[in-house]
């Protein structure tokens, strides 16, 4: 294997014929790349499945003695089928001209490159091969990582969530990391690399500082995730966000990359390139409540304004919109909720928590009987979609910065508001005794249509107090764009956000990053 701090040029040889395959080796390895040879489909197959390439040379006749033989054919077919193209291009090699082999290997598999096996062969080979590796793959194998930043590659790999799904070898998701960077970075000269926290949404989050030919560059932030999870935040970024919000509001997306298994999202901030940015949750904690209040109502009336003033009215039931929004139903909703409780009846008018003396109404019954009132005319509007304090970057001056948009999409214009809220709630402040809890609840329901408290002394913690004045400031923002501004429409609007909160507080019991007690307060 080569060394981790080495980043080597990996290549597939293909070739049943050792009088071809050993000199193809040698003439590769002593240009500097590092070649694995198979001699037949079955090594190559296994090889194409659990190893990392970036290049491979097939011969399409695998059986010297058997002219029909299709056996490298078969293998730009599986290529083919795993999208590997444009990851992995090909080059043909064979002794033998096929008229019919030419043409689907060139016209149907897309195979980058042709070489018949004839005298003088070898330049032709190493041309190509070098040409690919500089117009199609372009990976900047030099690329030097400062203040041992290389070491951070596997940290990087392994931060990526691949959920139920199975999670391709540490060792091979390694390469591909790395290859992201020197596809990112082409063109520079050195990397400094920094791990932010990951993002819930599954991905690793590196703050990324180049130097260039001629000196230290800004920073920026790359979002290194599931390949298909990147290429849908890329689509919805350039769908949703590029031609609707201002560029000094926002993320944006500097450019995409992808290897086999990972892609990478390298984001930049406009007018801040060179200043620091900190997440929402660090800004949550060491800030007064007005300053955070005041902050998240320009996020809203400033910067998602462009999103909602191009909202539509329909008839709509909350309760599949945000099934829907959260990838639920009550099946999997009941099944969330008994890993949390698992003597839960989803049938039983009320429950018992096991280790509080508490009895609640079962929310899955409620919602069944109460199902025709979340039938209501509603606004829907590009919404953020997962507006957690993850995916909020706050600047010197208190201005929020949006980013990360894998679940940006038409929705009710209530659900950035409503996940922000369970998000203070469940996972910024602390946790405070059920008591307490229930206490801000009751207090939150006790407010005025201006967001003002109506209670004298709800004797709660510095802590609660400070959540309550955020999320009576973000109630009541909410309230005038789903109210249209017209104030006497105020308990509508209360009732249609406390609908929207009850499926947004359900869905709480599904989220790994929130703790159990968390869960239960929920419930």
């Amino acid at each position: 294997m080569p060394d981790m701090l080495q980043h080597v040029k990996k290549i597939l040889v293909v070739e049943d014929q050792e009088q071809f395959s050993a000199p193809i080796r040698r003439w590769l390895e002593d240009e500097g790349y590092h070649v694995t040879l198979a001699n037949n489909y079955e090594d190559a197959y296994n090889a194409i499945h659990s190893q990392h390439f970036h290049l491979a040379i097939v011969d399409i006749s695998l059986v010297h003695d058997d002219p029909t033989d299709e056996g490298g054919l078969n293998l730009l077919r599986e290529i083919e089928s795993m999208e590997l193209n444009q990851i992995m291009p090909c080059i043909v090699l064979t002794a033998n001209v096929n008229v019919n082999n030419l043409l689907e290997a060139t016209q149907e598999r897309k195979v980058a490159g042709y070489i018949q096996k004839s005298p003088g062969y070898r330049t032709k080979l190493l041309t190509a091969v070098r040409q690919l590796f500089d117009d199609n793959i372009r990976i900047n194998f030099d690329l030097a990582y400062d203040v041992r930043s290389v070491e951070l590659v596997k940290d990087v790999a392994d931060d990526v969530n691949w959920s139920m799904s199975g999670k391709p070898m540490l060792g091979i998701l390694t390469e591909q990391v790395r290859d992201l960077f020197g596809k990112l970075f082409v063109d520079a000269k050195r990397v400094h690399i920094a791990k932010l926290k990951p993002g819930l949404t599954g991905a690793a989050v590196i703050r990324v500082q180049p130097t260039w030919t001629h000196g230290l560059g800004p920073p920026y932030v790359a979002k290194i995730g599931r390949e298909d999870k990147v290429s849908t935040e890329a689509e919805r970024y350039e769908t949703y966000v590029r031609r609707y919000l201002p560029p000094n509001t926002i993320a944006q997306v500097k450019d995409v990359a992808y290897s086999r298994n990972v892609g990478a999202l390298l984001y930049t901030f406009a007018e801040n390139d060179m200043v620091p940015l900190n997440e929402f949750d660090e800004f949550y904690q060491k800030s007064s409540p007005d300053v955070i209040a005041n902050s998240l109502r320009n996020l809203f009336e400033t910067t998602c304004r462009y999103w909602y003033d191009a909202r539509e009215r329909k008839i709509s039931d909350l309760i599949d919109t945000y099934y829907n929004a959260f990838q639920l139903d009550e099946e999997k909703l009941i099944q969330r909720i008994q890993v949390v409780l698992p003597h839960f009846d989803p049938d039983a008018e009320r429950f018992r928590f096991e280790h509080v003396p508490i009895e609640a109404i079962n929310p899955v019954t409620w919602l069944r009987r109460h199902q025709h009132e979340f039938v209501l005319p509603t606004y829907h509007c590009i919404t953020h979609g997962d507006l957690t304090g993850r995916n909020i970057m706050v600047d010197q001056t208190n201005k929020c910065w949006l980013i990360d948009f894998y679940r940006t999409q038409h929705s009710h214009i209530l659900r950035d508001f409503v996940i922000l809220e369970t998000d203070i709630k469940y996972r910024l402040m602390r946790t405070p005794p059920l008591e307490k809890f229930l206490r801000m609840e009751e207090g939150l329901l006790l407010t005025d249509k201006s967001g003002e408290e109506t209670t004298v002394n709800l004797n709660v913690s510095r802590d609660i107090r400070k959540a309550m004045t955020v999320i009576n400031i973000l109630r009541s923002v909410a309230y005038e764009f789903v109210s249209g501004g017209f104030r006497a429409k105020y308990q509508e609007s209360q009732r249609e956000y406390l609908a929207s909160l009850l499926m947004t507080t359900l869905n709480v019991a599904r989220l790994r990053h929130i703790p159990e007690d968390r869960k239960y307060q929920a419930l």
